[in-house]
């Protein structure tokens, strides 16, 4: 869970992003502040699989991380993964900064508990201090959906050393790959995630920690599926017809709208989660390799800054220069293989 206490060991953490689509993995090498990705899979998730970050066959989900293993140079020991959809919440609350470590955690866990009924997992991290109040970001989550993740990874012979909260990998991941100066220089920044089947909002703060989240559906698949039916291809041919930027122009019409789709999603995300300084906007995501998306975004986005981030730099040789943006948020798990591990 994200705010993990910092004491204990490093440990070479492989990045798994479980998703309803598709598994992803990432396995970096370097160091926190120059580094780069040696190992990177993609396999499909088996229909029914996983729905709303939940796992409804662990069996189904078990073959397909053997297969996602098969495809890295080696087999990972150590794992970071994370948990996501409408059972796991995330805010920042302000705290007494003269409260000790134990008081602290229990005013936390009866915030949990106003949170999310029934079992369940908490974490929290001291993010600053501002006059006497401690800016505290806590995460509450089903337990359920963090002991089965658990348990799937461990039948492979596999540790969870991490289990963050995935809008959090993915922040991470955006302050790794986009500049620092470009994110400290900007009044507010807003990521927009482009996922299989969600679209993920999220504002931060001016330390660029997560303030705001909202999911949706309207995913990228959500374009895959139209074109399918607009043309009478299969959905695999539609989806790399999609990716390569081969649509043929009688069906552009059907990409147009998915795009209008997600930019007026984009409009109301900004206009109402309450922050109206928001200057910057990264774009993430599998979706966000739609060139005309991208074109569209910044036309339609002349007060804001829109930035797609450029793997190129860290990624393996070979890799296509935006492959990866679908990889975010499993290489924002393998970053925590910089962050001291109390377990």
């Amino acid at each position: 869970m994200a705010g993990m206490k910092t004491k204990g060991i490093l440990y070479p953490l492989v990045g798994l992003d479980l998703g309803s689509q598709s598994i992803k993995a990432v396995a970096i090498s370097g160091k926190k502040d120059k580094y780069n990705v040696v190992s990177c899979a993609e396999v499909p998730t088996p229909a029914g699989t996983i729905e709303d970050g939940v796992i409804k066959d662990q069996g189904k989900l078990e073959l397909a991380l053997r297969d996602l293993i098969k495809e890295l140079s080696s087999k990972p020991k150590f794992v970071a993964t994370s948990v996501s959809g409408t059972r796991v919440t995330t805010k920042i609350i302000d705290t007494d900064a003269k409260m000790s470590d134990s008081q602290l955690s229990e005013f936390v866990e009866e915030q949990a508990e106003s949170i999310l009924a029934g079992d369940k997992h908490f974490d929290y991290e001291v993010l600053r201090q501002e006059g006497e109040k401690n800016k505290v970001l806590m995460s509450v989550v089903s337990s359920d959906l963090v002991e089965d993740r658990v348990s799937v990874i461990s039948q492979l012979s596999m540790q969870v050393k991490v289990m963050d909260v995935s809008v959090h990998a993915l922040t991470r991941a955006v302050r790794s790959v986009v500049s620092d100066t470009v994110l400290k220089s900007s009044k507010r920044v807003a990521i927009l995630d482009i996922g299989a089947t969600t679209l993920s909002f999220a504002v931060l703060d001016e330390e660029l920690e997560v303030v705001y989240q909202r999911v949706m559906p309207g995913g990228g698949h959500t374009l895959t599926e139209n074109i399918s039916a607009a043309t009478g291809m299969d959905t695999e041919t539609a989806e790399v017809m999609k990716v390569e930027d081969r649509i043929p122009e009688q069906s552009r019409g059907v990409e147009d709208q998915y795009i209008n789709s997600v930019i007026r999603n984009l409009e109301r995300f900004a206009g109402t989660c309450g922050y109206r300084d928001i200057d910057t906007i990264v774009v993430t995501g599998g979706g966000a390799k739609l060139k005309r998306l991208q074109n569209q975004l910044r036309s339609t986005s002349q007060q804001k800054r829109v930035i797609i981030p450029d793997m190129s730099k860290i990624m393996k040789p070979g890799s296509r220069p935006d492959d990866g943006l679908k990889y975010m948020t499993a290489l924002g798990l393998a970053l925590r293989s910089f962050v001291p591990c109390p377990i």
